[in-house]
Formats: structure tokens, C-alpha cells, sequence
């Protein structure tokens, strides 16, 4: 984003179109209603809202690689997120009671998507993966659905391996 000079545009940086004003924006050169929703008036006509919008996304990006700014940051999050908690906790449990019907469906869907995931686990010659864990003795799915991967040769054996069945 270069800031164009206004003789630099060779017309008019006003123009009446249907019956409303439009500003040039000397910034992005596109035309703008003058009105609160597409200009900052503390900010006179430098750049629309737009282009302050990407000039603050470009300023905090090249800010946050600081790594002790990240860190501030990092931490103020962390304090917001931990006094807001139960408060978020209360309006999530209150969304939940008034929309029970969205949930039931959010969960049937994802049901249907994990039964999905694991039936695509079949591969072209009918061999599917089986859990033998003793929770889901027999249930067919991929690795990472209802248990836990195999183990590896250098880890020590877990409850759950993976096996194939014809």
C-alpha cells in the first residue's frame, strides 16, 4: 500500500454518483461513500477504513515477532482467559440449555461423520483395521478412532494394537 499524491490522480478526488458523495481513497484509488461507514473522521481522508484496517493488521503483524512483546501479550492473554473462565463457562452451559436441538443435531453429525472416517478405513481388498483394546473388542475403525494408534518398536506396548482382520 503506496499513498498516492492527490495531483498524482489526474482527476477529482470528489465525484457525486447516484446522488452520493464519493471520496478517492489516495491509498487503495478506490472510491468510497464520505460517510462514517468507509472513512475514520479523526483520521481526515489519508486512507479509508479499509486501507487502516490492513495498515494496523501489517503494524501488529511486524510487532508480535518481537519476542518479548509476543511474550507480554502471551501472558495478558493467559490472565484474560483465566478470570474469564467461569463466566465464560456459565454462558456456554446457558447456550447449551437454550438450544438443545442445535447440539443433538451437532452431535448425531459428528457420529455420522466418525462412522464415516472409520468405514473409509476399509481398504480396496476388504482388510479393515480392528481395536482389540478391551473396551472396543472388534469395533472396526482407523488408527486414531475409539483407540489408540499401534505401538511403535522402541515404545513400550500399550493397551490397544492395532490389527488387521480379512
Amino acid at each position: 500500500m503506496r499513498a498516492i499524491a492527490q495531483d498524482d490522480m489526474k482527476e477529482s478526488p470528489i465525484r457525486k454518483r447516484d446522488g452520493v458523495y464519493e471520496y478517492r481513497c489516495p491509498t487503495c484509488r478506490t472510491w468510497w461513500p464520505i460517510d462514517d461507514d468507509h472513512w475514520r473522521p479523526g483520521n481526515g481522508f489519508r486512507r479509508c477504513k479499509a486501507c487502516w484496517n490492513g495498515y494496523h493488521k501489517l503494524w501488529e503483524r511486524e510487532r508480535a515477532k518481537d519476542p518479548e512483546i509476543r511474550e507480554v501479550v502471551n501472558f495478558k492473554g493467559r490472565i484474560r482467559h483465566a478470570l474469564n473462565r467461569e463466566k465464560r463457562n456459565a454462558a456456554n452451559r446457558e447456550w447449551k440449555a437454550r438450544n438443545p436441538e442445535y447440539i443433538a443435531a451437532y452431535n448425531a453429525a459428528y457420529k455420522a461423520r466418525k462412522k464415516a472416517e472409520a468405514m473409509s478405513a476399509v481398504s480396496a481388498d476388504g482388510v479393515a483395521s480392528v481395536c482389540q483394546s478391551e473396551q472396543n473388542v472388534g469395533s472396526i475403525g482407523a488408527v486414531g478412532v475409539g483407540c489408540s494408534p499401534p505401538p511403535r518398536s522402541d515404545a513400550p506396548s500399550r493397551r490397544c494394537t492395532m490389527t488387521t482382520r480379512p
